[in-house]
């Protein structure tokens, strides 16, 4: 297991839905941090595909116009309290 920061809770919650539009499952940890728990039995290439994925989630959420598109983005608040 390991885990890192992103800027802010915001750009983190981005990164997980991100990711997992790609086929990546991600833990969001913390205030604004990302958990990656492989699996124990993983090939090079799924640790290759996981981190090209990974990479260009980071890309795409980092911009500042970056905003996501699809149904799945209505969980981006699941889980979260109103009020």
């Amino acid at each position: 297991m390991i885990a890192f920061d992103m800027q802010n809770k915001n750009q983190r919650n981005n990164l997980v839905i991100e990711c997992l539009k790609q086929g990546l499952v991600v833990l969001g940890c913390g205030e604004k941090g990302i958990r990656l728990i492989p699996p124990y039995i993983v090939s090079k290439t799924e640790i290759e595909q996981a981190l090209e994925i990974l990479e260009n989630s980071v890309n795409k959420v980092t911009k500042s116009n970056f905003s996501h598109k699809g149904e799945i983005c209505n969980y981006l608040n699941c889980g979260e309290r109103e009020g």
